[in-house]
């Protein structure tokens, strides 16, 4: 017996249901692509009914050209023929965990859009956020930054934006936009909108910042992002906001575009002390350059990491059992660099942290290459290529941030080559020869101190021999043991210092008389003999009978 389909509302759906009907309006529609993938694979929306209830519906990608031309956003359906399933994870754009499969035997019939919401936002507290999974986001944008350009695995060019979004306790978070959605953002037009500026984001991405272990928002295929939306948390925050920085304004960083390298090298350089002045929370996200000097290669860490080609979490295990928490990637991995130095400059010194890309350019080869060719596969050893580096000058820009204890963290951004200064070199090398001299000095009152010493304890020695009778009671093996002691200490020679110089710095004592010399040598001599048993007394001798 054939059962005729319901019409139901969608908040009623389940994995495994069929023979249902639904009245919804396209909400929104985009070409689904995973994490760092540039090929499509399917077709999506989300639907809404007219109770508000949301959910999304899945087509393939070989059929998308005859759902294009049907589908259309603000437009309602009647829905039937479809099948529900559970939602993917990866490819979840809502948190409802009912997913439409939408095929070509689908039937989708136009109804009036009457009565339906303009918007679906799920926003989620800071507080609140939990990594890799999907959630709506508003708050207040604090800065926008400009397009980065890097290169994907296979070479291709990848476009990234971030904006920084602050809530009322002033907690920034980062928002990373992607090639099409970084290039589509206004910022000309958001640089003339009255501040401040409130962002209602659907539908993006929490995930973990590999640099500063804190979370960050990211952009996916199903992301979309609203400015100073019509809905009633966008009214309910503005006036707060308005309120909280109407003495204190938000930072509103402006980085100027220069047109020859050369002067953009030189450029709003700051001193490295400054920097650390810097109160990260405020400034996190924020680039600053300085000149300086690349000292020491931080030993006995991992210099590089194993990245899942899908997201950004370091993978585990060794090759070729490689295993992401969240993706299979059946042994595919990205090579990253992942290595600490100290560096300096006349002011002040601290540890950077350098990644890939960034560490490409400044070590000359990349990681994969690294690793694979050059066969510099041990995490702990640092390879010969990354040592040289200790000792180099540059101009170099940095990235402000946090750790996960809440710690000021800094990250090599890029460099600018130029010639080696001897401003902080010079210093440090002055520093460290004052340093050494100050030892040296040291050492040498340390060695007069121990040369008198032993001279006075020798002297009283000597005074107490010559004053002793012809025949004094045998010393204590114990008194004699310290006394042949005290006659044989070696006065050690300060490192670096020749036999002369020694001399010059320690006091020498004024040696004894010929006559006290004798005295003291017959005074051991007869005390030596005192302690030497004569073949009689070594003899036993026998019982009489």
């Amino acid at each position: 017996m054939n059962q005729e389909a319901e019409l139901v509302p969608i908040s009623t759906l389940r994995p495994g249901q069929r023979m249902k009907i639904i009245e919804a309006m396209v909400y929104r529609l985009w070409i689904a692509k995973r994490p760092r993938e540039t090929r499509p694979h399917g077709y999506s929306c989300i639907l809404l009914d007219i109770e508000g209830n949301a959910i999304q519906a899945n087509i393939a990608w070989r059929n998308r050209n005859r759902f294009m031309q049907i589908l259309q956003v603000n437009r309602a359906y009647r829905m039937s023929n479809f099948v529900c399933t559970s939602s993917e994870k990866i490819d979840q754009a809502i948190s409802n965990p009912t997913s439409l499969a939408i095929g070509l035997e689908t039937r989708i019939e136009n109804i009036p859009a009457v009565g339906y919401p303009s918007h679906f936002f799920e926003f989620t507290p800071h507080t609140h956020l939990q990594l890799y999974t999907v959630t709506d986001y508003i708050r207040c944008i604090q800065h926008v930054g400009d397009i980065q350009e890097s290169r994907g695995k296979r070479g291709e060019l990848i476009l990234r934006r971030s904006i920084n979004i602050v809530n009322l306790s002033e907690k920034t978070i980062e928002f990373t936009l992607w090639n099409d959605m970084a290039t589509s953002f206004d910022k000309e037009a958001y640089d003339t909108m009255p501040k401040p500026v409130m962002i209602a984001i659907d539908s993006c991405w929490v995930k973990e910042n590999i640099v500063t272990n804190e979370k960050q928002l990211s952009g996916i295929s199903a992301t979309h992002y609203y400015l100073n939306p019509k809905i009633d948390e966008y009214h309910q925050q503005i006036e707060e906001f308005r309120k909280k920085f109407a003495s204190q304004p938000l930072l509103q960083p402006e980085r100027i575009q220069y047109s020859e390298p050369e002067v953009e090298k030189y450029a709003d350089k700051y001193l490295l002390a400054e920097i650390l002045q810097f109160n990260p929370t405020a400034y996190k996200g924020r680039s600053f350059k300085f000149e300086g000097t690349i000292c020491t290669i931080v030993p006995n860490n991992n210099w590089f990491y194993y990245e899942c080609p899908s997201c950004t979490r370091s993978m585990r295990g060794n090759p070729p059992d490689l295993q992401c928490p969240d993706h299979v990637t059946e042994g595919n991995c990205l090579f990253c660099y992942s290595f600490k130095a100290t560096v300096m400059d006349d002011t002040a010194s601290t540890i950077l942290t350098f990644f890939s890309k960034s560490a490409d350019a400044l070590v000359g080869i990349d990681c994969k290459t690294m690793v694979t060719t050059l066969g510099h596969d041990n995490k702990k050893e640092i390879p010969p290529q990354i040592k040289q580096l200790e000792g180099t000058h540059h101009i170099i820009e940095i990235t402000i941030g946090t750790d996960k204890y809440g710690e000021p963290s800094y990250v090599f951004k890029r460099h600018f080559p130029t010639a080696a200064a001897p401003s902080p070199s010079g210093n440090k090398i002055r520093q460290q020869s004052n340093l050494d001299n100050t030892k040296k000095n040291v050492y040498s009152q340390t060695v007069t101190s121990a040369t008198n010493y032993y001279t006075t304890m020798l002297g009283k020695k000597q005074e107490e021999s010559s004053s002793q009778l012809q025949e004094p009671l045998p010393p204590t093996p114990a008194k004699e043991q310290e006394e042949n002691r005290t006659d044989h200490v070696k006065i050690p020679t300060p490192p670096g210092k020749n036999q002369q110089e020694a001399s010059n710095q320690s006091q020498t004592p004024i040696p004894p008389t010929p006559a006290k010399e004798q005295e003291q040598k017959t005074t051991r001599t007869d005390t030596k003999r005192s302690l030497t048993p004569t073949p009689e007394q070594e003899m036993p001798k026998k019982k009489k009978d």
